[in-house]
């Protein structure tokens, strides 16, 4: 393919994306349109578009096209996520598209491919993990061509220019007017204007005097109403978890809250811990704010390294911000919290 019908194609590309990012903002749902673009544009006679339902711990179907019933069930289920290209792409952030030329290993001989994807004639295909800007992750894309060298280097070149454009698109929620619609997966959705006052969205807002609201007040306080979207972690008096969002609208921040089991199973000390790390804090510091010896915390460290599946404590405050894993004010410390 010549220099200029790739730079043809990379702008009718950049248009349709362009169209469905603003029809997403009127309210349409835009994986069935994004689908057929990308198929398209990989020469992909299947692929499959899943959401991450953040709230049931699982992928959703978004859009799909061409892949039998069973294939469709193995790319959501739970055993697909051990697929090593799978791993692959979720392990190193910097590259989270791969297709099969661009693994260490031979795909074809990998569970996936031999079970599912060979058996329906596919030889080839892509991968991408949907992650927003922010870092917040959102879905994937699955594509399967029928020749190993597809997708193209020049389609290969367009979907990772443009890969947090489409994790947007996925995020992208309808009715753009609504702050209930911002967040659409949250227990509860609450609006802090500037003046601290609150008021229900969706659900029950937090009651006045609790330790939650006090300290979304404070979030909002010391960030102010223009700070990047946020999200973290709390711990309430009952020892439950509750993955809050924080984000800006024009009449104040929105608050959403979900009810969430431990984040990679994390005790509460070593949230703490993590806490402190993304602070820059050295284990001596982080003993003496504890009243903690510095082996106790190199061993809580080391724990917490080994449950995040990341090498460094630059690695795991990078991870935490990303996934929000930063905790919301001061935590309660319940018993039921203890352990490692």
């Amino acid at each position: 393919m010549s220099a200029s019908t790739d730079e043809t194609r990379s702008e009718e590309f950049g248009l349709e994306l362009a169209e469905i990012a603003a029809e997403t903002r009127a309210g349409a749902d835009p994986a069935p349109r994004l689908l057929q673009l990308l198929t398209t544009l990989g020469e992909a006679p299947a692929g499959i578009i899943t959401r991450w339902d953040r709230q049931a711990g699982r992928h959703r179907v978004a859009a799909v096209r061409g892949y039998s019933p069973q294939i469709v069930d193995h790319v959501v289920s739970n055993a697909f996520h051990s697929d090593p290209a799978y791993r692959a792409i979720a392990a190193d952030r910097a590259r989270p598209l791969r297709s099969w030329q661009d693994l260490e290993f031979d795909y074809a001989t990998t569970r996936t491919a031999r079970e599912f994807l060979l058996p329906e004639g596919y030889r080839g295909g892509v991968s991408l993990r949907l992650v927003t800007r922010r870092g917040r992750y959102v879905g994937d894309l699955h594509m399967s061509t029928e020749a190993r060298c597809l997708p193209s280097a020049a389609a290969m070149r367009l979907l990772h220019r443009c890969h947090t454009l489409l994790a947007a698109c996925q995020e992208m929620p309808p009715f753009p007017g609504s702050p209930a619609a911002l967040l659409p997966d949250a227990e509860n959705v609450t609006l802090i204007r500037r003046d601290g006052s609150a008021q229900p969205v969706d659900g029950r807002a937090p009651e006045e005097g609790t330790a939650l609201l006090e300290a979304l007040r404070a979030v909002v306080a010391a960030d102010g109403t223009h700070a990047p979207d946020r999200s973290y972690h709390w711990l309430d008096r009952t020892g439950a978890w509750h993955h809050v969002r924080v984000r800006q609208v024009r009449a104040g921040v929105t608050v959403s809250t979900n009810r969430v089991a431990a984040p990679h199973g994390l005790s509460h000390r070593q949230l703490e811990i993590l806490d402190k790390i993304c602070d820059g804090h050295s284990n001596l510091a982080i003993a003496r704010r504890f009243h903690l010896s510095e082996r106790t915390v190199a061993h809580h460290v080391e724990r917490i390294l080994g449950k995040l599946h990341v090498g460094s404590r630059a690695a795991a405050a990078a991870l935490a911000e990303q996934e929000g894993l930063r905790l919301l004010g001061p935590p309660h410390s319940p018993s039921t919290t203890a352990g490692g």
